[in-house]
């Protein structure tokens, strides 16, 4: 169970969202799509029992480490495509990044999570489903920005434990850290209703930005109430919405549909065996 535990498998949902999106676009589902998906849960379900080892809060077998990676090379061979292989490099590299050095920087874990958790399965996704390289760009820059953002919010939990091991968030580094943090988690809002503009969705995604707002509304009241943890495990389910948002604007395809809902639905009974 520890094992598990220390994995932090549920976030994996938030890459997996990415790849959603990009699904979306495309309105494709296919195999490479799956693989790539299972992909990243194991990817980041390695990262998790990585940053485990570092941080030192779940005793990890490291043999459990090394079947995982067993399991991202038995399903590299079974999908010899480019852009997945190029895909487990990057996210490997830049879970070794985060653990090892990003945390030491100011906002470098918000940098390499934007990344690996938005940007790099959102392309990697788009190349797959042979989306053009502009679209997959910039809307990956969308997506990067959102975590970016909202990223610091993780960084109201474990202040004290941060200050030991000489992680360098705005919470830990500056006297008004916790008011910067709101600010970005914030500004994030307004990423979600540029991505409207910008990419000129259906009306149907206002729908996302009003369950975002709502979300917000209620994270604020928890970070006030000073339930930091209960605020940052609720953070994530914005990145899920901004997902079903675009897939109920976009996608017909009932596969990437029901993939959708079946995330969300899994993040929700996460949250609430978590949080009640």
């Amino acid at each position: 169970m520890n094992i598990i535990r220390a994995s932090r498998i549920e976030r994996s949902l938030i890459p997996v969202s990415s790849i959603i999106i990009a699904l979306a676009f495309a309105n494709r589902f296919n195999f490479d799509a799956f693989i790539l998906i299972i992909l990243t849960v194991l990817i980041y379900s390695f990262g998790g029992l990585m940053n485990a080892v570092c941080d030192r809060d779940y005793k990890v077998v490291k043999s459990a480490m090394l079947f995982v990676l067993f399991l991202v090379f038995l399903a590299l061979a079974i999908s010899h495509k480019k852009e997945i292989m190029m895909f487990v490099a990057i996210s490997i590299g830049l879970s070794f990044i985060y653990n090892k050095l990003s945390r030491r920087i100011l906002l470098g874990d918000s940098f390499i999570l934007g990344l690996t958790h938005g940007a790099v399965p959102f392309i990697a996704a788009s190349m797959l489903m042979k989306i053009s390289h502009s679209f997959s760009i910039s809307f990956g820059t969308y997506i990067f920005l959102v975590l970016f953002l909202l990223v610091p919010m993780k960084n109201f939990n474990g202040i004290r434990e941060d200050r030991k091991r000489g992680y360098k968030t705005l919470i830990t580094s500056y006297k008004n850290g916790k008011f910067l943090t709101l600010l970005m988690f914030v500004i994030s809002g307004i990423i979600f209703i540029a991505i409207y503009f910008a990419f000129g969705l259906p009306k149907t995604y206002l729908v996302a930005i009003l369950m975002a707002f709502v979300v917000k509304i209620e994270i604020l009241f928890l970070v006030f109430a000073k339930e930091k943890i209960k605020a940052y495990e609720l953070t994530r389910i914005l990145v899920i919405i901004l997902c079903l948002g675009i897939v109920y604007s976009v996608a017909t395809e009932l596969k990437i549909i029901l993939l959708s809902n079946i995330v969300f639905y899994l993040y929700a009974i996460y949250l609430f065996k978590k949080l009640v």
